[in-house]
């Protein structure tokens, strides 16, 4: 639920059944606009219908870390009064 800030996976059924069926039916979990593409491609292999291709979490922690040492500013960096492009990509 965090990684969805509060919201409700799948909000849009309101039965279990309909879950269910949403998933039977190759439904994905929609990307929120704040997620990045990066860590909603890692989070949607952890859905993988066959077990066994499902993401590991070796393999999960090792794709976050690398995801936010790329990707995080030192606290000490200046914060900057403009925001380019760059920063504003999700």
């Amino acid at each position: 639920q965090s990684i969805f800030r509060g919201g409700t996976p799948y909000s849009q059924c309101r039965k279990w059944n309909d879950v269910l069926t949403a998933i039977d039916n190759g439904e994905k979990l929609h990307r929120p606009a704040t997620m990045s593409r990066t860590v909603y491609d890692i989070i949607v292999t952890c859905f993988e219908e066959i077990p066994e291709k499902r993401a590991k979490y070796d393999q999960l922690e090792n794709a976050f870390r690398t995801y936010f040492n790329e990707t995080m500013v030192p606290l000490t960096d200046e914060i900057p009064l403009i925001f380019d492009d760059h920063m504003l990509q999700i």
